[in-house]
């Protein structure tokens, strides 16, 4: 059965690793929307070979009217650092722009699950689990100090977690998405595994 995906944010790290994820199913129809249509069509070929299966669409993700009435399941990229028992009894204090608009995300998508549930359109929040996507490689002196302390916080919650590459992130997720339905899953913020293990 054909399933089409529509992908934003395809230009690196995890956005790209679900394009290359999902091209790899010729059953599969993956829309890419970007912001820069020529610069990811060359990656696509350069990296990818041209799949049959990839279109590269430039889009204004602002304009809701384009877009509606066209998906079935809308997956966001939630974080375990919204969760508020884990930042609390871990003092996870760093990061707390992310971890709120990441926490608003989890809020949207449960309210668009309350509004759009019964048309049978899943909205899922799942979170990508540590990745690393090669910001860390941008980070100052005192950026690194306060990763490492963060990194200690998670070895407590979870002793012997690892951090994973784009494409590894990317396989438990589509495990967790291929199986989520509107009654299983729906409105909810779960990790890669499909629970609240965010590590």
């Amino acid at each position: 059965m054909s399933t089409t995906y529509v992908v934003t944010g395809v230009t690196r790290g995890i956005g790209w690793a679900f394009l290359e994820n999902l091209s790899q199913n010729p059953e599969n129809t993956v829309i890419a929307l970007v912001r820069n249509k020529a610069g990811t069509e060359k990656r696509v070929v350069e990296e990818l070979g041209s799949p049959k299966n990839v279109h590269v669409v430039e889009a204004d993700l602002t304009n809701y009217a384009s877009i509606e009435g066209r998906a079935k399941k809308v997956i966001a990229l939630g974080s375990g650092l919204a969760d508020t028992h884990l930042t609390a009894k871990y003092r996870l204090d760093l990061g707390s722009p992310y971890s709120m608009s990441k926490a608003a995300l989890n809020m949207l998508v449960a309210k668009y699950h309350a509004s759009y549930a019964d048309q049978g359109v899943l909205f899922l929040s799942i979170s990508p689990g540590l990745v690393d996507t090669g910001h860390q490689s941008q980070l100052t002196e005192e950026g690194m100090l306060n990763l490492q302390r963060m990194l200690a916080s998670f070895a407590e919650y979870a002793p012997g977690f690892k951090m994973f590459t784009p494409e590894e992130s990317v396989g438990y997720m589509m495990k967790v998405v291929a199986d989520a339905t509107v009654e299983k899953y729906g409105g909810t913020a779960v990790s890669h595994h499909g629970d609240d293990k965010w590590l």
